[in-house]
Parts: structure tokens; C-alpha cells; sequence
């Protein structure tokens, strides 16, 4: 009688230890679900998000591709800026006097740049209204000294040009156009 006693102890205990094992593991696919669910509810809300902020995001994100020069190199970058300041100076008739790059450092994506030239001061404004159009181009420090007895004026402006290389999955590509590798 005895042993049929441990017998049936045994199969009890080992019903509730399966009953026991059955709810740990029940719990635990719950909060499986649960944080799954989570995740797909957030995952929603910030693709409903996104599809209702469409223009406005897009129009951030456009906004802040303005901030940085877009080119190959920091380099080619620096001397596309140099272009298109010699260009506004002398369409605003201003004698460009220096402009001096420092070097970017490897890696860097900005660059430090001194502009010094001289010129009527009703042709400086403008050219600097010009120049704070291009948004990529920070203005640090503009010294301007006017000469009262002719209204000339002359400027010293130190700035930094933003610039970003794009990588490869963002430079667009012409079709049967063949690219060949900058050696800058």
C-alpha cells in the first residue's frame, strides 16, 4: 500500500510540475505577443506618421541638402566655391584682392575660407545679399572699412563652405555614360 502511496505522489507531482512548466511557458508566449504587438503598433503609428508628413518632411529634408555644397571631393568642392565667388565679384564689379582656402583636414567636411576684395559700397551690399543666398557657405566674420572721401569700400569675409560627398548609391548616373575615377 505503501509503494502504490509513492506511486501516485509521483504522477501528482509530476502533473503539477507540468501544469507549473505549461504556465511559465504560457506567460512567457504572451509577452512574446505582447512586445510583438507593441512593435507593430509603433512601427503603424510611424508609418501613418510619415504618409501624413509626406510634403513636410520631404521639404525638411530638402531644406537641409541646401546646407552642404554637394561634390566628388572636398576639393572639387573648394574649387567650384572659389568659381562662384570670382564669378559674383566680378559680376558685381568688385576687385577680388585674396582668397585663401585652408585645407581640410582628412575627413573633414567643412572648410575655412578668407575672402579680402574692394569695390563701391552700393555694389558690396549686394554682393553680400547674393552671397548669404548660398546657404552651404557660413559667414563667420565680415570686416568692412569705407573710405569717406570716395564711398569705396573694402571687405575682409571669413567663412566656411559645408561640404558633403555623396557615396555612390547617391551620385545619379547618366545611362551610356561611362565614369571615369577623379584623381583628386
Amino acid at each position: 500500500m505503501i509503494a502504490m502511496l509513492k506511486n501516485r505522489w509521483l504522477w501528482v507531482g509530476a502533473i503539477w510540475a507540468g501544469a507549473v512548466l505549461t504556465a511559465v511557458w504560457n506567460h512567457q508566449l504572451v509577452d512574446s505577443i505582447l512586445s510583438i504587438q507593441s512593435q507593430n503598433q509603433a512601427l503603424r503609428r510611424e508609418l501613418v506618421f510619415q504618409q501624413q508628413n509626406a510634403r513636410k518632411l520631404d521639404r525638411i529634408q530638402e531644406e537641409h541638402s541646401k546646407l552642404f555644397f554637394s561634390a566628388e571631393s572636398v576639393q572639387l568642392g573648394m574649387l567650384a566655391v572659389k568659381s562662384i565667388l570670382g564669378e559674383l565679384a566680378f559680376r558685381f564689379d568688385l576687385n577680388l584682392a585674396q582668397l585663401a582656402v585652408t585645407p581640410p583636414q582628412r575627413g573633414a567636411e567643412t572648410v575655412s575660407l578668407n575672402l579680402s576684395f574692394s569695390g563701391a559700397l552700393d555694389r558690396i551690399i549686394p554682393f553680400l545679399a547674393t552671397l548669404n543666398t548660398h546657404r552651404h557657405l557660413l559667414t563667420k566674420k565680415i570686416s568692412i572699412k569705407i573710405d569717406p572721401k570716395s564711398a569705396d569700400g573694402s571687405c575682409e569675409l571669413s567663412m566656411t563652405l559645408r561640404c558633403r560627398v555623396p557615396s555612390a548609391a547617391e551620385i545619379p548616373s547618366v545611362p551610356g555614360e561611362s565614369r571615369m575615377n577623379s584623381a583628386l
